[in-house]
């Protein structure tokens, strides 16, 4: 069952990265190409993850390293992609609490 789950999941994951990489051919947008680098890391772990569970012997601890790893990486490159977008500035925001 799990291996459905793994299966499906990188199935219904390379319909945004598909239209992602159509969007970003046309706009070259740095937002667009942060979501795609995010996608195509879940696509990879995704992969990685039906390859654990149907031909590589791997131990669930170092199966879930890389899960827990390769969730990260994507939802940093999501939140790097909102940063962007909402034109998040660098460094420290003072508040002004006057």
């Amino acid at each position: 069952m799990h291996v459905l789950w793994e299966i499906a999941s990188a199935i219904l994951v390379v319909i945004p990265l598909l239209a992602l990489g159509q969007a970003y051919r046309q706009d070259r947008s740095p937002r667009l190409l942060f979501a795609f680098a995010a996608f195509v890391v879940w696509e990879v772990r995704f992969s990685v993850g039906i390859a654990i569970h149907t031909v590589l012997t791997i131990d669930h601890t170092f199966e879930e390293t890389i899960g827990f790893l390769g969730d990260l990486i994507a939802i940093s490159l999501f939140a790097a992609a909102f940063l962007y977008a909402s034109g998040w500035p660098h460094g420290r925001v003072r508040a002004d609490l006057a």
